[in-house]
């Protein structure tokens, strides 16, 4: 352990630039859930500037201090070239735990619609989901999930849970800063909110 000084986010980057590291693990304090625009945590400014994946979690989480016994590993997927390629890093990182994936896609629903109708589209999307992950992934390992919610982060996050995830993994995108401040992301909000460990893995890192 090393004990440093000043800022913790440039001190972190200008390590990760010396000493180079496969993914890095940060300890959050707190969630930010009424701030979805705002930048500013060591952790968010480390996952916009990482080459490598971040893992992020509460640093009196279990599942962030066993990284070893990780069983359930939830990729979400929005079946973007990104995201499938997501998958199948998260699916090399499962066979170092022997560990389960699940593919989560989370659909939105209008909050007044009927059950019964929500139910037919979700298992529509599900076979389709199965279909694209026997086309794009062809891994009998990756076994398809959706969850329905009104929000896409609040929804893939709620998704994973029931789905008793070790961890959440999120394939990102690249937004730019200024779309990123306005509207913000799946991937900074599912960081700030998971009660699980969430891994971020940039674009960068995906196409590398």
């Amino acid at each position: 352990m090393e004990r440093t000084h000043g800022s913790a986010y440039k001190t972190i980057l200008e390590r990760m630039e010396s000493d180079p590291c496969d993914i890095v693990i940060i300890a959050k304090h707190g969630v930010r859930e009424s701030d979805p625009g705002a930048m500013g945590t060591t952790a968010e400014r480390v996952m916009h500037h990482a080459d490598v994946p971040v893992v992020i979690g509460y640093a009196a989480a279990p599942a962030l201090q066993r990284a070893a016994s990780y069983e359930r590993l939830t990729v979400s997927t929005d079946y973007s070239e990104d995201s499938v390629i997501g998958v199948r890093r998260v699916l090399q990182l499962a066979t170092a735990f022997d560990a389960a994936v699940e593919v989560l896609h989370a659909i939105t629903l209008p909050g007044d619609a009927k059950a019964d109708w929500g139910s037919i589209y979700a298992d529509a999307q599900l076979e389709h989901l199965n279909q694209r992950l026997a086309e794009d992934i062809g891994d009998s390992r990756a076994r398809g999930r959706i969850h329905a919610g009104l929000r896409v982060p609040e929804t893939v996050i709620e998704g994973a849970r029931q789905g008793g995830a070790d961890m959440l993994c999120v394939p990102t995108h690249g937004k730019g800063a200024i779309r990123r401040a306005l509207f913000g992301s799946v991937a900074d909000r599912v960081m700030r909110m998971a009660p699980m460990p969430a891994m971020i893995m940039p674009r960068r890192w995906l196409r590398g």
